[in-house]
């Protein structure tokens, strides 16, 4: 189904309205019209194009469609395929009301995905084109003997992602003898007690979330395991999102320019993914920043949780969503299929959009697209959501509330999905969470992990409208969780060897059976949060072939510099 997602400002409260892409002041959060519209017949077809499709059409991406072939037409060229499928649908409806505008394929004519654009009334109808394509080619209706039942094995719609006004966040301002972040930070009640937070300086050995999830301990150790094991591998990490400012001081030196792509244009190349929203350079701050921003003028320096392995990490600036922020489900598929084709290590998506779960089951949840991804041995991680809801359970904060909420891309059962924490220990206030985290639903009631997500400095871009900034700021978001995690997975990878296998399975395996799991963490998201030290522990007792498994401690972050 279509939908649509964004970020936006807000102050903080329990459980608040917000929906993915998160940030301090900038998470993302959206009005999602549902639809479930059902077609059983040509003529309801028509009727549901020729009606008022305000229930159906608002957050539709112009009809844009992901659509996954069968091997049969796989290999069909975009142009035949397309008269054939027009010509099926002239068949079956009027022309007037929907044809195929445009086929387009990232890898080539023998691509198994291709993206649609759906034209005429059909095109900003939400769920009404993928239940005429289907129908059309079950075995029987009309389009099946053009081109053969079964031709489609997947349709996914387009979601529809609208950014906030990058303003909104929060810079980041040095203040001597200044105590407390509630004047800086412009929020009434900040997540944790910040009361004893007395700011001078802020470098990048005070940023929190390594001390809560005893990054230190970690890194000693892989500093001496990576050398001895994979010393020359080069880990490439995919961030879906804005672009990234490519020249960032923090970040520059990790870039890796040859394989800059923009999935909304096709184009490939650094100038293509200038990010003038924000949010993709915190994001790739976080996963590998290089802690040398002061240096040259920023106002603190920013260290990514692979920051410290800048011969071995490469981040893929990869843009799908536009310089205000929109992008569309396809959007975003022909980003990992980029990221897949060029054969990188890590994908990090911090998007998403929320939907009720019977309006996505018929597309289903396993997405072939991310999949394919996963079958490479490619480690796919997404954002959870900040709509303070619970995953699979009612979601009030949605007027009409949805009854089993769910947020794609974090629903299919494929992705690593994060969740996030504060510094005190506490769920995030805007983070969703678990629903059911004993149960047994055919659809996802938690997340797999919880990583820190509130009140993260990183980097942020200095030209344009962010020059004040002055190359960071502090925002908050399962956004921010996310890339901590694909951060862990990337150092994962360098660290991989025949007896410490790093691929999706696996790495989610690593994540909980070494994270601390007490205080709220089993109630709120029936899963932990990540503890580095204990996952190297864990490393090194299966490598050896010792069967104890540790897990992580609970780390209170108290700020008395």
């Amino acid at each position: 189904m279509s939908k649509k997602f964004g970020i936006k400002n807000g102050l903080h409260s329990v459980r608040m309205r917000r929906l993915l892409l998160g940030s301090a002041g900038m998470i993302a959060a959206a009005t999602v019209i549902q639809s479930c519209c059902e077609i059983g017949s040509a003529s309801e077809a028509e009727q549901l194009a020729s009606a008022d499709l305000t229930s159906c059409s608002g957050n539709h991406a112009k009809g844009q469609m992901s659509v996954v072939l069968s091997s049969k037409v796989a290999r069909w060229d975009n142009d035949l395929l397309k008269n054939t499928w027009n010509g099926a649908m002239k068949t079956f409806v009027s022309p007037k009301v929907l044809s195929l505008k445009s086929v387009e394929s990232v890898d080539g004519e023998t691509d198994t995905v291709r993206f649609l654009q759906l034209d005429g009334k059909f095109g900003n109808g939400l769920g009404v084109g993928s239940r005429v394509l289907g129908k059309l080619f079950k075995e029987g209706e009309v389009g099946s003997g053009l081109l053969g039942s079964g031709t489609l094995t997947n349709i996914q719609e387009a979601l529809e992602v609208k950014a906030p006004d990058p303003t909104l966040s929060k810079k980041f301002i040095p203040k001597t003898n200044f105590t407390g972040l509630e004047e800086f930070m412009d929020i009434g009640h900040p997540d944790g007690d910040l009361s004893q937070f007395a700011v001078d300086t802020f470098d990048a050995t005070q940023q929190w979330a390594p001390s809560q999830t005893r990054y230190t301990d970690a890194i000693t150790s892989l500093k001496t395991i990576i050398p001895a094991t994979n010393p020359t591998k080069i880990v490439r990490v995919a961030v879906l999102d804005t672009g990234i400012d490519v020249d960032h001081p923090d970040l520059k030196d990790v870039i890796d320019r040859n394989l800059a792509y923009n999935g909304l244009t096709g184009k490939v190349g650094p100038l293509e993914v200038d990010d003038k929203q924000g949010h993709g350079t915190h994001v790739a701050g976080i996963i590998a920043g290089q802690g040398k921003g002061k240096s040259q003028g920023m106002a603190a320096n920013v260290r990514g949780v692979a920051g410290e392995f800048p011969n071995n990490i490469r981040i893929v600036p990869i843009k799908v969503l536009d310089d205000n922020g929109t992008g569309s489900t396809a959007a975003m598929n022909r980003g990992i299929r980029w990221a897949t084709k060029n054969n990188v290590d890590v994908i990090s998506m911090s998007l998403g959009s929320g939907s009720n779960y019977d309006c996505l089951k018929d597309q289903g949840l396993k997405d072939p697209v991310i999949q394919e991804a996963i079958d490479k041995g490619i480690i796919v991680v997404a954002a959870a959501g900040n709509e303070s809801c619970p995953l699979g359970g009612e979601c009030k904060e949605q007027n009409p509330s949805f009854v089993n909420y769910t947020v794609l891309p974090c629903a299919a059962d494929n992705v690593l999905c994060v969740g996030s924490n504060d510094f005190a220990e506490e769920p995030s206030t805007f983070s969703n969470y678990a629903s059911n985290p004993t149960g047994n639903a055919s659809y996802r009631v938690a997340p797999d992990i919880t990583a820190p997500g509130s009140r993260i400095l990183s980097t942020y871009p200095r030209l344009g409208r962010f020059t004040d900034y002055n190359g960071v700021a502090i925002l908050d978001g399962t956004s921010m969780a996310t890339p901590y995690v694909s951060g862990i997975a990337a150092l994962m990878k360098l660290a991989e060897t025949a007896q410490y296998p790093v691929n999706q399975a696996k790495f989610k395996e690593y994540l909980q059976e070494a994270a601390y799991k007490g205080g709220k963490y089993p109630t709120e998201f029936g899963v932990g949060r990540v503890d580095m030290k204990a996952m190297i522990e864990n490393r090194a007792n299966r490598i050896s072939g010792n069967a104890t498994r540790v897990t992580g401690a609970q780390n209170k972050v108290v700020f008395d510099y």
